[in-house]
């Protein structure tokens, strides 16, 4: 599967019981990198994402997607699902906020095979994609 996450310098994944990921480049770009194909989130993120029908909203999204199948990941440990993400792309919000959970995956055990940014008015968030 192919993972998708927003975090802050520290790997901050939730910041007092907060998403990271409530910016509309954020969701542009994850929408036009899922195409038409299928698409699984926490029922968390529907208020950001209801509306397209390729985005599936289930509790065990992780757990049901398959090779090749997108997840919008925001408070979900990654780590019990390690041996099926193929690929691990991270929006990064180059802040430093307090966070309440982090992404539990070690990068020294990925490759970054690419990276862009997405400059907003106030801040620059950087993507980040990793692969196995």
């Amino acid at each position: 599967m192919i993972v998708y996450v927003c975090v802050d310098n520290n790997l901050g994944m939730m910041f007092n019981n907060r998403r990271q990921s409530r910016d509309s480049a954020v969701i542009t770009d994850f929408l036009q990198d899922i195409n038409d194909n299928n698409a699984f989130a926490d029922p968390y993120s529907a208020n950001l994402l209801s509306g397209y029908s390729q985005i599936h909203f289930d509790e065990s999204f992780l757990s049901i997607a398959e090779a090749n199948d997108y997840c919008f990941v925001e408070k979900n440990a990654l780590y019990p699902y390690i041996d099926k993400i193929e690929r691990l792309v991270l929006y990064c919000w180059n802040r430093d906020y307090p966070f309440d959970q982090s992404l539990d995956l070690d990068l020294a055990k990925w490759r970054l095979t690419g990276s862009s940014e997405l400059v907003r008015t106030s801040h620059t968030i950087t993507k980040f994609v990793y692969e196995r």
